[in-house]
């Protein structure tokens, strides 16, 4: 047993630690923040591309779609985007700890909770969906081919 797994055998480890262990939780700390990040930016590109536009024109004369529209379609993309970038925050940070597995696993633990919006998420994506790929509006047809465009 080499000195450092036995200085980690001696120390009291933290609940959230056992836990990760009881359900084999077994990731590279650095691997998980990235792919958090990859995730992230997928979010923000939504909101960037699409959302944060549409918006700006609500109650003008270049409006596509209405408040509630885009509600429906964007439901709470903007809340899952702070929740992804404390997230990160906390995974990226995680990875610098003295015991990034560890600390990673209590990171994944305090967020937990926090999933619970995906429920929401879950339950609204059809309708949105389908107002996406029904939408017989032309403006709003230019505008998500002119964005995806841009988007490369």
């Amino acid at each position: 047993m080499s000195a450092e797994t036995k200085a980690q055998a001696s120390s009291p480890q933290p609940e959230y630690a056992h836990r990760a262990r009881l359900f084999g939780l077994s990731v590279d700390p650095n691997e998980l923040a990235s792919t958090e990040k990859i995730y992230l930016d997928r979010l923000m590109s939504l909101l960037t591309l699409y959302h944060d536009p549409l918006k700006k024109m609500v109650g003008t004369k270049k409006e596509i779609l209405k408040e509630d529209e885009l509600r429906r379609v964007f439901n709470i993309i903007p809340l899952l985007v702070q929740y992804h970038t404390k997230l990160h925050t906390d995974l990226k940070a995680a990875t610098t700890a003295e015991r990034p597995k560890a600390a990673t696993a209590h990171v994944l633990v305090k967020h937990a909770p926090y999933l619970r919006m995906y429920k929401d998420y879950v339950t609204n994506v059809k309708g949105a969906l389908d107002f996406v790929t029904t939408c017989k509006s032309k403006k709003f047809k230019e505008f998500v081919s002119t964005q995806e465009k841009e988007a490369g």
